[in-house]
């Protein structure tokens, strides 16, 4: 019963992985097909199966990861590598905007100084963690953009009162 329970499990952890929404145009070429198409066969063959034998179970549940694992991976990466990208562009763009005479007028020395401090600091961050994690290159730009954010807030306020 474990080793059935076990690829069931996999089975529709897999299939609510592919509805994520932050996946959806992670997949290249047929690769999410592909693995739905895995997925069901294997459903059918659990709905057929019931009563198989325990290494049945395992076997159908290696052979189904070893379809998806490749796939899956492919997904991951790209995932991870466009989060990388897109901390290190806002760091860039953030750095630029900073530069810019008019905006740099606008800003108290303080300020200036604590967001580009912050950026300097991610951008270290990011050369040394290169093989860091989606999650983590997101909550690095979620770190930025608190500082960022109540900054910009402030000034957006006096510049609308004046």
């Amino acid at each position: 019963i474990e080793a059935k329970n076990g690829l069931e499990n996999y089975c529709f952890a897999m299939r609510n992985t592919l509805q994520e929404e932050r996946l959806k145009d992670k997949f290249e070429g047929d690769g999410k097909d592909r693995i739905e198409k895995a997925l069901q066969d294997t459903f059918d063959w659990l709905d057929k199966n019931q009563l198989a034998e325990k290494d049945e179970f395992e076997v159908r549940k290696m052979k189904l990861e070893g379809d998806v694992f490749p796939i899956m991976t492919r997904v991951y990466r790209k995932a991870t590598l466009e989060a990388k990208d897109g901390l290190e562009n806002y760091c860039f763009t953030l750095r630029d905007t900073l530069r810019e005479e008019r905006l740099m007028d606008k800003l108290e020395g303080e300020d200036k100084d604590r967001i580009e401090k912050a950026v300097q600091v991610t951008l270290d961050w990011l050369e040394r963690n290169q093989l860091a994690e989606k999650h983590e290159f997101e909550a690095k730009q979620k770190g930025l953009e608190g500082i960022l954010y109540p900054i910009m807030r402030v000034h957006r306020k006096a510049a609308q009162a004046v």
